[in-house]
């Protein structure tokens, strides 16, 4: 799997595994990484020591009036996982079913649930990485140091790559 990794440019996780199992040596510098599972499975540490690699939160959906529940999450009020978000617009359209458990999901039940959930309003939840807001200056930053990496650029003034979610725009969908 690591060598496959490394040379994969885009990278969807969303195993079971109770541990994070990519690690900041296993990525391509400018890799994006969409981590769906939770617990996740993209180590703290790519944050913390690849600046040139694009993490993004996977399954986060956007609650039409909001999250109603008292649970914190972490995450911003309007904002659940998409497994929670499944429940609600099943339980929304009366359904007492599980609809995406285990490994015999298909094509036509992810566009029923999508459709359904559109139905009701929900949508993709902003872009986040490592439970901070992706900012468009964050993905520059992520961009600049990718091709500085790479050799194709100098990583120019703010090349950190650190996502300080310090700002109030939001990548969206």
């Amino acid at each position: 799997m690591r060598r496959i990794l490394s040379r994969a440019p885009l990278v969807i996780t969303c195993s079971s595994a109770l541990e994070a199992v990519v690690q900041p040596q296993d990525l391509l510098p400018g890799a994006v990484v969409c981590d769906v599972a939770r617990p996740r499975d993209v180590s703290r540490q790519v944050a913390d020591h690849r600046p040139d690699v694009l993490v993004i939160d996977g399954g986060l959906v956007k609650v039409p009036g909001g999250y109603p529940g008292t649970l914190d999450l972490g995450l911003p009020a309007d904002t659940v996982y998409a497994c929670m978000a499944e429940t609600m617009v099943l339980a929304m359209e009366g359904r007492l079913e599980h609809f995406s458990l285990g490994r015999n999901l298909t094509a036509d039940r992810v566009r029923e649930i999508a459709d359904l959930a559109k139905k009701h309003g929900f949508e993709l939840a902003a872009f986040r990485s490592f439970e901070r807001a992706l900012t468009r200056e964050a993905v520059e930053r992520i961009r600049r140091e990718a091709d500085f990496r790479r050799g194709e650029a100098a990583p120019g003034p703010g090349a950190d790559g650190r996502l300080t979610g310090d700002r109030p725009d939001p990548v969206g969908v």
